[in-house]
């Protein structure tokens, strides 16, 4: 899982996995940046959606969250 949509704290929001240090840069250079409870820990970092969202800077979010997390382990096959 790279990435996931809900409630952060009072706002939709979208929280992607993220490097601590790309967490930290986030969050002390963008105000609508916050380390989200439970995941925050692990590198995690939510961004606040509202109609003046940066559509640029979540586009390139999900597609470093989904490069960092997609070639990790293989999948077994589902058995049927």
């Amino acid at each position: 899982m790279f990435a996931a949509c809900g409630d952060g704290v009072g706002d939709f929001a979208l929280g992607v996995k993220a490097t601590p240090v790309m967490q930290d840069a986030l969050v002390r250079n963008n105000p609508d940046c916050f380390v989200p409870p439970y995941v925050g820990r692990y590198g995690w970092v939510g961004l606040r959606l509202h109609p003046g969202t940066d559509w640029a800077l979540v586009d390139r979010l999900l597609q470093d969250a989904h490069a960092a997390t997609a070639g990790r382990g293989k999948r077994r096959p589902r058995s049927e």
